[in-house]
């Protein structure tokens, strides 16, 4: 038998080496190569795992970080703990190796993360601890307002979400009515007098708003309608119901120590209401304080005394329960003095709708303010039947609300106010940047032929369309129409945001007004190839007038993602339509406005 050298020998230890020596099935098989190995070292590598991880909380987690420097790795592994140094669990593989940012969704939280570099089944060892924390869901708040024209089963869109609360209040001698979630079929409560939950006034919620009957309280023929919806978060509203037992209950189940409570009797009970700050409960149409309504707020909901208006036995009663959450919403009290134009500070943001209750008992009735009545207009809503107010709250502002010298706001007296803000907010009015005139099928093809840029500025500047039209049809979709572009608004709307409304001003003017001369309006969501249904301006005058096209909850006949406000994809078309082809138009400003809720 021949034998393997000592020099193959050590050669071969370290590693398999073809060639050696192996007994199979009974049979030597004999070493028949030799190979050079060198110095008889071996170049070894450690896969670097990513720096600087970062990790930022909110409504999501997103995590940043930058990448590890070994180029043949094939990418990033996320791992997760819900305690600091682990144990980690992976969550996710992101590739390739230069992609820098993960975005995480688990449930509300403190959350603490490491990455490792991968290639193949190889791992680096863990990058620096990064933690952030998860919010929940946030309440959300959109107000809004509609005209009545008493048509049955009528559906108010726009809320951007199916609410769990809304609260409707006409500038008419007629009550507040508010409908929760908790309330079935055709049923809704007037929130002012002995009534209980009743047919025709509010009859469902919906996916994004709300359908109403044709009773005068909520749909009179063109009276103007005010809307406060809700969506409830947990942690700071909750919505549900309870079966009276005629003697003291607590009501638990809340989730959390409620700083502002409504009870809503299903029965002909008055609506009442208290707050953190209220020594005892109020009635929402001005009637006597009671000491056995709502008699304490506690840790996880609320306890009712045997009055009739919380608690009859047998009865159900719906009930609205918010928390106090720092810059959403927010219950305080101040001291009357009858000052005018007062300043009510301390909210922490700006209120999206204000209820405020006085301490003394005397017949005054609570009063509130939804944006949708204007923000900096002088006027509020009783829940009584009683049109708008005047000198009440005043207006809505940065961090809080002014009140003037009514005896609902700012007399000798303790007021206690419920803010809560808006959900929504808006890009404000933004002007254009590009334009182009339409040169084909519109008119004589050259748009606003002087100076188009100008329509761009909000000044004494103008843009001019001249000799108009080269003939009938004067409609907004006929060939005969000069028509002009404007686009480039430079939007940001957050991706993933719901849009509420789209609003259109045009500081517009024709040369005459004979021949009955206005503009259309379109909106385009991919470059010009689509484009909305038209709306109009009134009859433009011979002087610069403002009109405004779209609301803040008018999407214009469609739903919009955010995308579509790029400058690549948002377009805005004008047609200039009159009787008389030798019209001349002109436009000052042409600006948009859209009003989103934030994901």
């Amino acid at each position: 038998m021949g034998l393997i050298s000592r020099r193959a020998l050590l050669l071969a230890a370290p590693a398999v080496v073809a060639g050696l020596a192996l007994l199979v099935a009974g049979a030597l098989a004999l070493f028949t190569d030799t190979f050079a190995n060198g110095s008889n070292t071996f170049t070894t590598d450690s896969l670097d795992p990513p720096t600087g991880l970062s990790a930022t909380g909110g409504s999501s987690i997103t995590l940043n970080w930058t990448a590890t420097a070994d180029t043949y790795a094939s990418g990033h592994r996320v791992f997760r703990s819900t305690t600091t140094g682990g144990p980690y669990s992976q969550i996710a593989e992101v590739t390739p190796r230069t992609t820098t940012t993960y975005t995480d969704n688990p449930a509300a939280g403190t959350y603490y993360y490491v990455m490792r570099a991968f290639y193949q089944s190889w791992e680096s060892a863990n990058s620096n601890e990064a933690s952030a924390t998860k919010t929940g869901a946030a309440m959300q708040l959109v107000t809004g307002t509609y005209t009545g024209d008493g048509t049955d089963n009528r559906a108010i869109t726009g809320a951007g979400f199916q609410p769990d609360v809304v609260i409707i209040k006409g500038n008419t001698a007629q009550v507040a009515v508010i409908r929760t979630s908790t309330m079935t079929g055709d049923n809704a409560k007037p929130m002012a007098g002995a009534s209980g939950l009743t047919a025709d006034l509010i009859q469902s919620l919906d996916a994004n708003g709300f359908t109403i009957g044709t009773d005068a309280r909520v749909n009179g023929n063109t009276i103007n309608y005010y809307w406060v919806a809700f969506k409830l978060a947990a942690g700071e509203l909750k919505v549900s119901s309870y079966t009276g037992n005629g003697t003291s209950q607590s009501i638990t189940g809340a989730g959390f120590s409620p700083e502002y409570v409504m009870v809503l009797s299903a029965a002909a009970n008055a609506a009442v209401h208290r707050s953190s700050t209220m020594p005892s409960t109020d009635v929402f149409d001005g009637g006597a304080v009671a000491a056995d309504r709502i008699t304490s707020l506690d840790a996880d909901g609320f306890t009712v005394g045997a009055s009739s208006n919380v608690n009859t036995s047998g009865t159900t009663y719906h009930y609205v329960a918010w928390n106090v959450v720092a810059g959403r919403i927010n219950v305080s009290s101040y001291a009357g003095n009858g000052t005018d134009n007062r300043n009510i500070s301390g909210a922490g943001f700006q209120p999206g709708y204000v209820i405020i209750q006085k301490q003394s008992d005397g017949g005054i009735v609570p009063v509130h303010k939804p944006d949708s009545t204007g923000t900096t207009t002088d006027t509020d809503l009783d829940f009584f039947a009683s049109a708008n107010n005047t000198n009440g709250i005043q207006a809505l502002q940065a961090d809080g609300f002014q009140v003037g010298t009514n005896s609902e706001v700012n007399q000798s007296d303790t007021y206690h106010w419920m803010a809560f803000k808006a959900s929504t907010t808006n890009t404000g009015f933004r002007n254009c940047t590009a334009n182009a005139a339409v040169t084909t099928n519109s008119g004589d093809n050259d748009g606003f032929q002087l100076n188009p840029a100008n329509a761009c500025a909000d000044d004494a500047a103008f843009a001019e369309d001249t000799n108009s039209s080269t003939g009938a049809p004067d409609t907004c979709t006929s060939t005969t129409k000069d028509r002009h572009l404007f686009y480039n608004y430079g939007f940001s709307v957050p991706a993933g945001s719901t849009i509420n409304g789209i609003e259109v001003r045009l500081d517009a003017w024709a040369d005459a007004t004979a021949g009955s001369p206005f503009m259309c309006v379109e909106l385009s969501w991919d470059g010009g190839t689509s484009w909305t249904t038209s709306k109009t301006t009134a009859t433009l005058g011979a002087a610069e007038a403002t009109f405004t096209l779209g609301a803040t909850t008018d999407n214009w006949g469609r739903t919009w993602s955010a995308t579509e406000f790029s400058d690549a994809n948002f377009r805005l078309r004008i047609t200039n339509v009159a009787t008389n082809a030798l019209r001349d138009f002109f436009l000052d400003r042409v600006a948009v406005q859209v009003t989103y809720i934030s994901p």
